[in-house]
């Protein structure tokens, strides 16, 4: 969350560190695949069809990125993107990336936006 603080004035001591006492007590919950798990929802998503666009930020610490490894496992129609240089608020961090993923995504579909239609480099 402090990746780019200045443009997150928001983002307070106080707020970060009631973010990490969530964090702890999602961790100690066994939140990845301990008792608050559900199989319901999981085996559902095996079933999805419309085109699914997953990111998270290559630093990010509020949601393991295996979550996102995850959703991409058992979706079939997931792409899953890390995105360089951003935590877990990638639109903040990276704004043109986030913009220039999600444009490609949703205009020119799965898997065809993995390879940019403009030229240059996205994670400058």
């Amino acid at each position: 969350m402090r990746k780019h603080a200045d443009r997150r004035p928001w983002v307070t001591k106080a707020f970060l560190e009631d973010q990490w006492r969530q964090r702890v007590r999602l961790f100690e919950s066994g939140y990845e695949r301990g008792p608050v798990y559900d199989e319901a929802p999981a085996e559902r998503c095996k079933t999805l069809q419309p085109p699914l666009l997953v990111m998270y930020g290559s630093d990010a610490g509020l949601i393991f990125p295996s979550c996102g490894r995850e959703y991409k496992a058992l979706i079939p129609s997931c792409d899953f993107v890390m995105v360089y240089d951003a935590n877990h608020d990638i639109q903040a961090d990276r704004p043109e990336a986030y913009a220039e993923l999600v444009t490609d995504f949703l205009t020119r579909g799965s898997p065809a936006f993995l390879f940019s239609a403009r030229s240059g480099v996205l994670n400058r």
